[in-house]
């Protein structure tokens, strides 16, 4: 049995919820009020709430029911602090008793941006805890001293998933004691602003600011209308980081092909690792450079779009060479390390031009260190086609004699065929792919 007064939302039988900070989950089984069963009941009233899924003994002090995954324990908060006006200054790194909710837990107080708090002065600290605790955004909490123990002041929750700070981390400070005044869409506009290129979840702003979810999109809403955010999905950024993040992208692949003169564009991973953002905010970047022509989408390789690959007459003359060699090769091409030693082309270079072909579509790489003509691969399947009409199913060393080529081939080739989707496995024999 859970009792104590519903602080917010509403509670009604058979609801899921957590008990925090344990994050133990439970369900409610009956609900009572001044002795009176109910079915539901709202913020404000007491209530005694009999729940389904705790051992005897769980439920301590400072616990309290919550909807799932609406508060994130943790062993740090970030606050406001106000000291009273009597009594020892408070030291960097004391001692302290922190009465929250209706918990006592010990902590250590670190204060930003100085050394000490005197009496009725205020400031910016961090609570770090012994142990793991819940709090809403702007909580309020008293301190006392460790011992004797006596109240020194008491503050406000600003921060409930809070990254360590450093003592001289003065911006930082700024930045969360802004959260004393600002309003809804504020919180949220400067909370995204503040996470750069990290998108950021309208739950992640619900659990933050204590703020229920419909509110949340409300603000988001009225924010991407004024066109302070640019929605990702269903993520957002601000809408300065993302013209940056624009700018950065354009610039970053002009230096690439001033270094890169014969690649035909970096790879969508490399680009995304080099911006350090996620797949979803990379995509979305793309199709809107793309859409204005500040880029050139071709597969999987990114560009500028008035960039073109330049050749010198010997690399020219070893792309010749190598479609040359594999088209004549047929289905029994050399070694990648042949190609090579073919070449007095720095390796790097070779890698480069062999990206070419790939990317154009001339060449295809059907293992790690195997390629093939693409002119051979169309033929190939022609082959496999009209044979496996004809005889509905083959083994391996049948398609290997089709293909006129040795096992340490047909093994790859083969696989490459059902993955393009020609061909299906079915145990040892290989069949047309009907989907």
């Amino acid at each position: 049995m859970v009792t104590g007064t519903i602080v917010s939302g509403t509670v009604k039988v058979g609801d899921i919820l957590e008990l925090m900070p344990s994050k133990k989950t439970v369900k409610v089984r009956g609900i009572q009020s001044h002795n009176v069963a109910v079915n539901t009941l709202s913020a404000g009233h007491r209530a005694a709430i009999n729940v389904q899924g705790l051992e005897s003994g769980a439920i301590e002090r400072g616990h309290f029911l919550a909807t799932p995954e609406a508060f994130t324990p943790s062993k740090i908060l970030s606050v406001f602090v106000s000291l009273l006006s009597v009594g020892k200054t408070l030291k960097y790194n004391s001692p302290v008793r922190v009465h929250l909710g209706t918990g006592e837990y010990l902590a250590r107080i670190r204060l930003i941006g100085r050394d000490v708090l005197s009496p009725n002065e205020s400031g910016i600290a961090q609570l770090i805890f012994q142990q793991d605790v819940c709090a809403g955004f702007r909580d309020r909490f008293i301190l006392r001293r460790y011992s004797p123990m006596r109240t020194i002041g008491g503050g406000v929750v600003l921060d409930v998933t809070a990254r360590p700070l450093r003592k001289r981390d003065t911006a930082a400070a700024e930045f969360l004691k802004s959260r004393l005044s600002d309003s809804g869409a504020d919180l949220i506009y400067k909370y995204i602003e503040n996470s750069n290129r990290q998108l950021v979840h309208e739950t992640e702003l619900s659990r933050s600011f204590s703020m229920p979810v419909p509110e949340v999109r409300r603000h988001l809403k009225s924010l991407t209308e004024e066109k302070r955010i640019v929605a990702v999905n269903k993520y957002w950024i601000a809408s300065g980081v993302y013209d940056n993040l624009q700018n950065d992208c354009c610039e970053y692949l002009k230096s690439y092909h001033r270094d890169n003169p014969i690649s035909p564009g970096i790879s969508k991973a490399a680009l995304q690792n080099r911006l350090k953002i996620a797949p979803d905010l990379l995509d979305i970047l793309l199709i809107d450079l793309a859409a204005v022509g500040r880029v050139k989408i071709k597969g999987d390789r990114v560009s500028l779009p008035e960039f073109q690959v330049r050749l010198t007459a010997e690399q020219q003359e070893f792309i010749e060479t190598v479609e040359r060699e594999l088209r004549s090769a047929g289905f029994n091409p050399p070694a990648l390390k042949e190609i090579f030693q073919k070449s007095r082309l720095p390796e790097n270079e070779v890698q480069q031009l062999l990206s070419c072909l790939l990317d154009e579509g001339r060449i295809v790489q059907i293992d790690r260190d195997k390629f093939v003509h693409a002119d051979i691969i169309r033929n190939g399947e022609r082959q496999i086609r009209k044979f496996l009409s004809e005889r509905k199913s083959a083994t391996v060393s049948e398609l290997k004699e089709l293909l006129n080529t040795s096992r340490k081939w047909a093994i790859p080739l083969l696989n490459y065929y059902d993955k393009s989707g020609l061909t299906t496995r079915v145990g040892d024999l290989r069949t047309l792919n009907t989907e």
